[in-house]
Order: C-alpha cells, then structure tokens, then sequence
C-alpha cells in the first residue's frame, strides 16, 4: 500500500505532560527516518483549563511551563520558519522536568540561558499578551480534534490537505521498527475520513 506524502509534521506540545514527551521522542525518531521537516508548537494546558481550579501539584507546574510556553510563543511569532530552538527550548524543559524529576525547582530562564535564548525572547515569558497567540496555535490544533483532548496533538501537511489527530498515547518510546510501523499505521489512518476515534484502557507511562 502506498504512504500519502508528508511535506511537514507539526506536533504540538505542552513540557509538563509525559504523554507528549514519550510521543515526542517517538516522532523524532520517525521525522529523522523518514526526513520529514518537524515542527514543533506550544500548547498550552493551562489556558486550556482555564475554566477549572488548579490545584497543587498542577499549580506549581503551570508555574514553570507558562512561561516556557509564552518564550516557545515568541519565537514562533517572531520567525515561525525557524523552528529549532522551540524544539531545544521543548527539549530541555521536558528532560529536566521527566528524566531529572526536578518537577518543582526547574527554573525556565535557566533553561533558556543554556539554550543561549536573548534577552528579547527570555522577557516574553513574562508577557501575558503572548497567551492569545498560544490560545490561536491551540484553536488551530483542536480545529482537526474537537475540544476535549488535551496533548500531543499532530497535525499532517503536504501540497493540498491537512490531517490531525490527538496522540498517540504512547506507554513507552518505540524501538525504530515499532516507531516506523506505528507511524505508518496512523498516517493510513489519518487519511480515512470516515474513521473518528478508537480507545482503550490506558496503563503507565514510562518516561527514559
């Protein structure tokens, strides 16, 4: 069976969830196989729980991602063609957060120094302005979902359509061979307009 062709993925993440920090290093892995262009969007869960009380120990959590996000927000407004240090801002953030748990110490402006972010970008994180420009990148992602999912979110572009879907909801990073057959499944599947959705029981996640 023939693969549609994939001009360009956009996966769209939120650093705190360890759903899309697993389902992010499995698309890495495909998009550097397969040498599709990746990119990588914020989206925020705070905004998107806005109508619900956080408590602890989301409070503290929101804390650090929402400035990471409003910095992720600035760079791709300001040059949305260059997408890499998104992804290394992403990276840095979610590898200290799951892999070194420093859940309630991690500090987004070291992460942005080390990443050797400037000054311009590091003082967005203090700009709520930026949240109706992440609410924009969040409405175009729930545009292809429905409302009633949180992250990851992958969007699927080439020259004359686009196709997302929530997930995958992945237990574990794939090994290379799981990976590709995942991702040829579900861009199969993304291609069928009469198949909506498909669940089951979900487990644990191991972060690594």
């Amino acid at each position: 069976m023939s693969q549609p062709k994939i001009n360009q993925i956009n996966f769209f993440f939120d650093p705190i969830c360890p759903w899309t920090f697993v389902a992010s290093q499995w698309i890495r892995n495909v998009a550097n196989t397969k040498g599709i262009p990746l990119v990588f969007r914020p989206f925020s869960l705070q905004i998107k729980n806005s109508d619900k009380t956080p408590t602890e120990p989301f409070i503290s959590y929101f804390r650090a991602s929402q400035p990471t996000l409003r910095m992720a927000a600035n760079l791709r407004k300001t040059d949305p063609e260059h997408n890499l240090p998104i992804s290394e801002l992403y990276w840095e953030f979610a590898k200290e957060f799951h892999l070194n748990n420093n859940k309630f110490e991690i500090n987004p402006v070291e992460i942005a120094l080390k990443i050797g972010l400037d000054e311009a970008t590091i003082k967005a994180k203090d700009d709520e302005s930026l949240d109706s420009f992440l609410k924009k990148e969040m409405d175009y992602a729930l545009s292809f979902t429905g409302n009633d999912v949180g992250v990851p979110i992958i969007v699927l572009e080439n020259e004359t359509s686009q196709r997302g879907f929530f997930g995958p909801i992945l237990g574990r990073v794939p090994n290379e061979q799981e990976g590709i057959d995942l991702w040829n499944s579900l861009i199969h599947v993304a291609e069928m307009d009469f198949f909506y959705e498909a669940k089951r029981i979900r487990g644990s996640v191991v972060v690594s």
